[in-house]
């Protein structure tokens, strides 16, 4: 419909029937764009969250990290695994270094080992990805990769953490 028709015919209603007729036709008008308005807001309203009981998730969540923990007995073995991985990867190791830090609160360690390898990068990330896999306890602490001299290879400075039980605790 024409705007300028749709004035004439609100004016020509309005001269013959009144304001109250008006009033009365556009009641439901009103209506219909209140019910349209509330719904939309209800439908933007942030959803309700049910409360949990936090301590008792917390808790599964303690036990959970706990069961990863390899006994300090393994470590060894594991540490073995990965530089086996580092060399079926074909990838060059030069000095690795160990070290260990006990955290008294968590009752639990970390032992690190900082790897530098050099080789391919496809031959890197399947490292990566093969002893993350292999082992649950295992993340990598620090990762810096660059271009080796060549330019055919990458070297990588890989800063690995072994997440270890307490002495004296083993797996739950």
């Amino acid at each position: 419909m024409n705007p300028m028709n749709l004035r004439l015919t609100i004016e020509l209603l309005l001269r013959r029937h009144g304001w109250r007729a008006m009033l009365v036709l556009a009641l439901p008008v009103l209506a219909a764009g209140l019910f349209l308005f509330m719904h939309a807001t209800q439908e933007a309203a942030p959803p309700v969250v049910l409360p949990t009981d936090g301590s008792r998730q917390l808790d599964a969540h303690h036990r959970a990290f706990l069961a990863v923990l390899i006994p300090r007995s393994e470590l060894e073995a594991s540490q073995r695994e990965v530089l086996d991985a580092a060399l079926r990867h074909n990838l060059a190791a030069r000095r690795v270094d160990y070290g260990y830090e006990n955290s008294e609160a968590g009752r639990f360690g970390m032992a690190t080992l900082q790897l530098p390898l050099r080789g391919s990068y496809p031959d890197l990330r399947g490292f990566l990805a093969t002893v993350l896999a292999a082992q649950p306890a295992l993340a990598v602490r620090e990762l810096a990769i660059r271009r080796d001299a060549s330019g055919i290879g990458v070297e990588a400075q890989l800063k690995l953490a072994f997440h270890t039980a307490a002495p004296g605790e083993g797996r739950r």
